[in-house]
């Protein structure tokens, strides 16, 4: 199985900003997921004059790992052979749904590599960590059993940007997140679905990258109001004007349709 991960570094309302891509079998009967990965990327370019990031794996795990690897515009290939050289000396916050919490707590017992992690006694990681050490363990050895699914709904959409130098100005940050609460909200209420999740997110100049989340009691009414929360969040939970910002995006999770917020009627009998 060959799966491919793009990631668009600039959307605009109407696109995705990131995709997986069961490339196994295609309709262009291209045996190379390389270069259909490459023609994806020459494509995006030549319609949007945008670059693309795109990451060729065995798994969706490993081809999410692989398109953040050498933004922007980057191309990253990990081969079935190559898996366990290319993780032994990844660091653990490389895989998804490690956040800072975690990665503290597997540094307590020395285990701050995808190497080590995979080398870790499974009754050790159950005992410290339950199921959740299980998995991790798994995906550090580069095993994912997720298929992609190409009718499964979307739960957020997001905008981001991907800057050509650090930025340090807040007030220019901030409108940038302007243009960016404009875009999701458009989009939004053309899909006709909503949510009440605002999320920020912000890569350093060091490739540091955290999201913060605001979840509001309804829907947001305007884009001025995911502007507002995202403007707070951006001042208040990151460091940005004290640590040069790289990237920037806004996003909304959780997505629904409105309809699916309405009482329904249990029946009488």
């Amino acid at each position: 199985m060959a799966i491919l991960r793009q990631y668009a570094e600039r959307i605009e309302p109407v696109s995705l900003d990131e995709a997986y891509l069961d490339v196994t079998e295609n309709k262009l009967g291209i045996q190379d997921p390389v270069a259909i990965a490459s023609l994806i990327k020459q494509n995006i370019f030549a319609v949007t004059r945008l670059t693309a990031s795109a990451g060729v794996a065995p798994n969706m795990f490993l081809a999410k790992i692989a398109s953040d690897f050498k933004k922007p515009d980057g191309l990253t290939v990990i081969k079935p052979e190559n898996v366990e050289a290319f993780l032994k000396d990844l660091p653990v916050r490389k895989i998804p749904g490690v956040g800072p919490v975690t990665e503290k707590e597997l540094a307590r017992y020395h285990l701050l590599t995808c190497g080590d992690l995979a080398g870790a006694p499974v009754s050790f990681l159950l005992d410290k960590f339950g199921k959740t050490g299980i998995m991790l363990r798994e995906r550090a050895q580069g095993f994912d059993p997720g298929e992609v699914n190409p009718h499964a709904e979307p739960k957020q959409y997001s905008v981001e940007e991907t800057f050509p130098k650090d930025i340090l100005d807040v007030r220019w940050l901030e409108a940038k997140l302007k243009e960016y609460a404009d875009e999701v909200f458009l989009n939004l209420q053309q899909s006709g679905r909503m949510g009440k999740t605002i999320v920020l997110k912000v890569k350093y100049f060091d490739f540091e990258s955290i999201t913060r989340s605001k979840t509001l009691a309804r829907d947001p009414d305007s884009s001025d109001e995911i502007c507002r929360v995202a403007c707070d969040l951006l001042e208040k939970k990151t460091q940005a004007g004290k640590k040069a910002v790289r990237l920037l995006g806004v996003g909304i999770s959780g997505l629904r349709m409105p309809e699916e917020d309405r009482p329904v009627q249990p029946d009488l009998f």
